[in-house]
């Protein structure tokens, strides 16, 4: 695929992420982002009316405290009670699978009763991932965050099916809205978990 389609898929992932995560979020809430990303999703999230904490200073920006940690040791030295977190990013660059469940465990340590945590994954689609990235099935994901104490709301794929995804290539902007509406409504189906290199789940806390 060209640049343009790269960048594309990368709006696709943005956007259905978001999508998911908007969906569960009650009105000006307080949120924890776990890693940094570019800080595109602090961004949004306040400019929604919530309040965020982010725990990497390369994703903070305008109106978003900083509290700096890691992954597997997260510390909120707020009064705020976080009612989601964002962990976009930190599960798969930790190789270790005792390092990837310290994170889930102090990602549901931080975050209220019924509040949600939006983990991201690279499947084994991911054909350029480093070799310290971690690539994994849903299914193991499934099984690693159930024993970890949290039930599953949402689990789909974000970037979609790369044989699906050529049509990016030579789409119009104008076209580009209603290829994500059809999107939407697929993502979700369990045939199309791991067809792409990014999945999603969107988890509470119980």
């Amino acid at each position: 695929m060209t640049t343009a389609a790269h960048e594309r898929v990368r709006r696709l992932e943005f956007d259905t992420t978001l999508h998911f995560i908007d969906k569960h979020l009650p009105p000006r809430s307080a949120l924890l982002q776990v890693g940094g990303e570019e800080g595109e999703y602090a961004l949004h999230f306040v400019r929604r009316g919530h309040k965020v904490i982010v725990t990497d200073a390369a994703a903070c920006s305008e109106g978003v405290l900083l509290h700096p940690g890691e992954a597997t040791r997260l510390r909120v030295e707020h009064e705020w009670r976080i009612q989601g977190v964002l962990c976009l990013g930190p599960y798969h660059n930790l190789g270790a699978r005792d390092l990837r469940r310290r994170c889930l465990l102090e990602c549901r340590r931080v975050v209220q009763l019924h509040g949600i945590v939006a983990l991201s994954y690279l499947t084994r689609a991911r054909d350029a991932a480093s070799p310290t990235q971690h690539v994994t099935t849903p299914a193991a994901v499934q099984a690693e965050v159930l024993s970890c104490g949290f039930e599953i709301v949402e689990h789909l794929a974000t970037d979609g099916d790369p044989s699906s995804l050529e049509a990016l290539d030579g789409l119009a902007e104008a076209d580009y809205p209603d290829y994500l509406s059809q999107h939407l409504q697929t993502c979700c189906t369990p045939s199309r978990r791991g067809t792409g290199t990014h999945g999603l789940v969107i988890l509470k806390k119980v």
